[in-house]
C-alpha cells in the first residue's frame, strides 16, 4: 500500500510539471487560456472520480470530520485562481512567466 500511494505521488507530481511544460507551448499567442483550462480541469476530475470509485466504489467516505469539504472548497477556489493567472501569463507572447510561477508553485 505504501508504495502504491508513493507510485501515485510520483505521477501526480509528473503530471503537474508535463501540464505547465504543455500549458507554455499550448497559450503562447492566444487570447484566452479558458479552453485550455477547462480540458485539462476537466480530464483530471474524470481520473480523480474514476480513481476514487475504483478505491472505494460508490461509497461515500464515513470517517471524514464534520467541516472536511471547507477547506477542500476553499483550496480549489484557491487553486483554480492561481492557475487561471498562470496560464493567462502563458498567453503573453513575451509574458514574464516568472512573475506568476511562483503563486502556482504553492
Amino acid at each position: 500500500m505504501t508504495l502504491t500511494a508513493f507510485l501515485l505521488v510520483i505521477a501526480g507530481s509528473l503530471a503537474i510539471a508535463f501540464m505547465s511544460i504543455a500549458q507554455r507551448g499550448a497559450l503562447k499567442g492566444k487570447s484566452s487560456p479558458m479552453k485550455f483550462l477547462a480540458s485539462g480541469f476537466g480530464l483530471f476530475t474524470i481520473l480523480l472520480t474514476v480513481n476514487y470509485v475504483l478505491v472505494w466504489g460508490w461509497n461515500y467516505p464515513p470517517h471524514l470530520l464534520a467541516g472536511f469539504w471547507n477547506p477542500v472548497l476553499v483550496g480549489a477556489l484557491v487553486n483554480y485562481g492561481i492557475q487561471f493567472i498562470h496560464a493567462k501569463v502563458a498567453t503573453y507572447k513575451e509574458g514574464e512567466v516568472s512573475l506568476a510561477a511562483p503563486l502556482s508553485a504553492m
